[in-house]
């Protein structure tokens, strides 16, 4: 099984303020993670927020710029394309974001939605739109008549079926999902994690599955890395990781798990606090490592 991705010593900073007291103000997000994902595999990225797993994510899909490192897609470092990113590496590597209803247009009826990326990368032949955009909405488990509907008229769960829809349209070989449903309530978001592992069986797709909550990742994964204070504290099987976790905050996150007993719940958070503190005392506050 060929490496699709391999993310190297990656480093990403942000910066603030002003001319000499930017550097003062600058705030290491990512600190030397590296990991790979094989082809037609899951990679779980979990961890709480400000953890850095997103800012990864946002570095693969080329919306920040890494400080250092390398980010290698089918043998190539992304980072090395400069400012402009080809339109090929954009339809190989596609997102699906949190919240459905802020990444459609609400103006837009679905078919224009999922009609325009196709058109973008010369994805459709002329006047076979409407048969692709059926051919999608089925695919992702939602009737014809929903192309001619706006985001507004649909629930959670289909909004973001329509987002996975628009993340197929242009034939992607890798798809970042950040936190795609933990804007769901419980029940869609067991059908959306078995969509999305049909649709890898079927085609052949690569994930790159980003959460806060370790159980969904563990149930789609069939590899784990666990982000605190910016760096990869834990990595390895979902099952390894979940079942038998070696780092202290990686039993955290397991016992952060809501359970129906409140009391076993509250002490549970209470072990799971002192384990986060000591684990922020364990990671530099600022970092150093190769510059820009």
């Amino acid at each position: 099984m060929s490496t699709l991705l391999e993310v190297e010593d990656l480093w990403i900073r942000y910066e603030g303020g002003y001319l000499l007291a930017r550097r003062a103000h600058e705030k290491v997000a990512v600190r030397g993670v590296s990991f790979a994902v094989a082809e037609g595999q899951t990679f779980g990225l979990v961890g709480e927020s400000g953890s850095g797993k997103s800012s990864v994510g946002k570095a693969i899909l080329r919306l920040v710029q890494p400080s250092s490192g390398a980010i290698r897609f089918d043998g190539q470092d992304i980072v090395e394309f400069g400012r402009k990113t080809p339109l090929s590496y954009r339809g190989d590597v596609q997102v699906i974001f949190q919240d459905p209803w802020s990444s459609l247009n609400a103006r837009a009826p679905i078919g224009r939605i999922l009609a325009e990326p196709m058109r973008r990368h010369g994805r459709v032949a002329p006047g076979k739109e409407r048969h692709r955009v059926v051919e999608l909405l089925e695919r992702v488990g939602l009737a014809p008549n929903h192309a001619d509907r706006l985001p507004s008229q649909l629930s959670g769960g289909q909004r973001q079926r329509v987002a996975i829809a628009r993340a197929l349209a242009v034939e992607p070989r890798l798809i970042v999902c950040d936190e795609p449903v933990s804007a769901l309530d419980v029940s869609t978001q067991g059908q959306v994690i078995n969509l999305l592992q049909d649709l890898q069986e079927q085609l052949g797709l690569t994930y790159v599955f980003i959460a806060h909550d370790l159980g969904v990742v563990r149930h789609i994964s069939q590899q784990i890395g666990v982000m605190a204070s910016g760096e990869l504290v834990e990595t390895g099987l979902a099952d390894d990781v979940y079942l038998r976790p070696q780092h202290s905050y990686t039993r955290a996150l397991i016992d952060a798990e809501p359970l129906p007993d409140p009391d076993y719940q509250r002490e549970r958070r209470r072990a799971r606090r002192t384990a986060a503190q000591n684990t922020a005392d364990a990671v530099p506050g600022t970092g150093s490592g190769p510059a820009r």
